[in-house]
């Protein structure tokens, strides 16, 4: 190092060896002073601020700018007159804290994971939209457009509950002059039987003006309900008013089917259509069977839910030449709604 007191404030400078010989400006006072070549080591020992260590090298940005700097302020360059320091830093912290934008290839390598994982999702839709997707089927009975009929298998399944045009009850195509339905009250069928009733309700909705109609329960204890007393012709008035009654009908007791079949039968329908829920005995059925041969009466039966009494239910529909169907509960529900 080498010290030097300056010529206008008197002020002592201590100055990097490199100076020697040369000129330097007083940091005190900006006064330009002569360097003699022969003070070179009369400073106090320590680093040398003309050139940095290794340690500094590493923590530059790169530009060169923050040499120059720390050149300028070791020389004393930077009095209240100058400003160039100042000005040189500004510069380097400005390129120091500029950000290098987005390569061209990372770029591209995000926009083509983006469009896999688009491709990805849109096929899984496509492939579930696909696998729960069933077309309809056209049927030959005058515009009935259906999913495929239960077949007593007493299963559920994903398929919408069928569109029949026209007078129907679940699913079930009525058809004839006059039609009568045979409900079930028994407390088994508590669970669903408001929905029973409310798709009643929606069928004597889509019967015709010159169809005759009537709902009888199921006996039990030894009453039979018959709503209205005999089958009336359809018209607004009555409709309504047999919506009306046949929700004051409990489900509540033992319902017992033959009873209140006998007395469909004797009002000689064209169709009857059973809805029940539960098992019935084999001598039942076989009774039912019997009462109803040699009479031109087809007896439909539906089966709200699963269980052992699908096939006998079955049984009793085909061998009166009638339709049988399941009906699942999340069929059910679907036609009330």
């Amino acid at each position: 190092m080498i010290r030097l007191t300056c010529t206008n404030c008197r002020t002592v400078l201590d100055i990097d060896d490199g100076f020697a010989g040369g000129v330097c400006r007083c940091q005190h006072c900006g006064t330009i002073q002569t360097v003699p070549a022969n003070l070179k080591g009369t400073g106090p020992s320590g680093p040398k601020t003309l050139y940095q260590n290794q340690s500094q090298a590493a923590a530059t940005t790169g530009t060169g700018l923050d040499d120059l700097a720390n050149v300028v302020a070791s020389s004393g360059l930077t009095g209240s007159g100058s400003g160039l320091s100042n000005r040189l830093k500004k510069k380097t912290s400005a390129l120091a804290t500029t950000e290098r934008p987005p390569s061209k290839r990372s770029v591209l390598l995000i926009a083509g994971i983006g469009v896999v994982v688009v491709a990805g999702a849109v096929g899984a839709w496509l492939a579930t939209r696909g696998s729960n997707t069933h077309a309809p089927e056209q049927s030959t009975d005058g515009g009935t457009t259906s999913t495929p009929t239960h077949t007593g298998t007493g299963s559920t399944t994903s398929q919408p509950p069928p569109v029949v045009k026209g007078p129907s009850l679940l699913g079930l195509k009525l058809q004839g002059s006059q039609v009568i339905y045979l409900l079930d009250r028994s407390t088994v069928l508590q669970p669903v039987y408001d929905q029973i009733i409310g798709s009643v309700q929606k069928s004597l909705d889509t019967l015709s003006p010159s169809m005759k109609y009537q709902v009888i329960f199921w006996e039990v204890n030894g009453n039979v309900e018959q709503r209205p007393e005999s089958p009336e012709q359809v018209s607004a008035a009555s409709v309504t008013k047999t919506k009306e009654s046949i929700e004051e009908v409990v489900c509540n007791g033992r319902g017992e089917l033959l009873p209140a079949l006998n007395k469909a039968i004797e009002k000689k329908p064209d169709q009857i259509v059973v809805v029940t829920g539960k098992e019935l005995e084999a001598e039942t059925v076989d009774a039912a069977i019997a009462a109803t041969q040699g009479k031109s009466i087809h007896l439909d039966a539906l089966f709200v839910g699963s269980g052992s009494g699908v096939e006998a239910l079955k049984k009793l529909s085909e061998k009166t030449g009638g339709t049988f169907r399941t009906v699942s509960t999340e069929e059910l529900n679907a036609y009330t709604r």
